[in-house]
Formats: C-alpha cells, sequence, structure tokens
C-alpha cells in the first residue's frame, strides 16, 4: 500500500470510529485537543481534512486520535503502518484470542475451539503425511 492509500484507508477508519462513536468532527477536535493537552479545540476544517485523507500524521497524532476516540490500541495506528509502544505482543493464537477485547467472552471460546480444531486437523494430516507408505 503506498502512503496515498495508506493515508486513505486511515482517513476511513476515522470516519468510522467517528460514526460508530456518534461524534462530530467538532467534539472530536475538542477531544483530540484535550488528549493533546491543549486550550484551543481543533477546527472543524482541520478534522474535515484528517477524516478525508488530506493530511499526513505524525505518529503521536494517530496515537491521540485513538486516544480521544477511545479505541484500543493500535485500532487506527496499524493501519498507518505504526505500532503503538503500549501494544502487547502475544506469542500464540490463543493469546491473541484471549487479548481480544472486542469479542465477549462466549465469541472468544467459540473461536478457541474453531482454531483448536483447525490445529488439530492440520497436525492429523501431518502425522499421516509421515507415516511410510502402506501402513
Amino acid at each position: 500500500m503506498d502512503d496515498d492509500e495508506q493515508r486513505y484507508a486511515l482517513a476511513s477508519a476515522i470516519r468510522t470510529a467517528m460514526e460508530e462513536a456518534g461524534i462530530t468532527q467538532e467534539e472530536l477536535g475538542a477531544r483530540l485537543a484535550h488528549v493533546e493537552d491543549r486550550d484551543v479545540p481543533f477546527t472543524q476544517s482541520f478534522m474535515s481534512d484528517l477524516a478525508k485523507g488530506r493530511r499526513s500524521m505524525q505518529p503521536s497524532r494517530v496515537f491521540a486520535i485513538e486516544r480521544a476516540l477511545k479505541l484500543p490500541a493500535g485500532t487506527l495506528s496499524r493501519i498507518a503502518g505504526y505500532l503503538p509502544a503500549d501494544a502487547i505482543a502475544v506469542a500464540t493464537v490463543s493469546e491473541a484470542i484471549e487479548r481480544a477485547s472486542e469479542l465477549t467472552p462466549e465469541q472468544r471460546e467459540d473461536l478457541r475451539q474453531v482454531y483448536q480444531g483447525m490445529a488439530e486437523r492440520t497436525e492429523a494430516r501431518r502425522a499421516k503425511r509421515r507415516q511410510p507408505a502402506g501402513q
């Protein structure tokens, strides 16, 4: 993905997050100013430029918008190609499922079972391939 595509993908994700949160550009501008410890809110025009991908953003601004929108770390920054400092690395699929806060406990359990079934089938196929012919 080139820089323009990445910028537009990030802008689209910001718009979607705003819609889901039910906030306006003005409100996001006020929240962002608060997160960045500014006395004056960002203008609607500035926020519009961000939401339309007309402005490039430094990592600190992307992280601040995540906080202003109350999104989990990495929601927007990963789209922009940035990994937040407080992102938690996971070593296994099971860990990732467990940490998926956007899923309900029931959804996490369902996903664990699906993953376990897939892993077991894969291991069975591999074991079958390792058997000598005729057995």
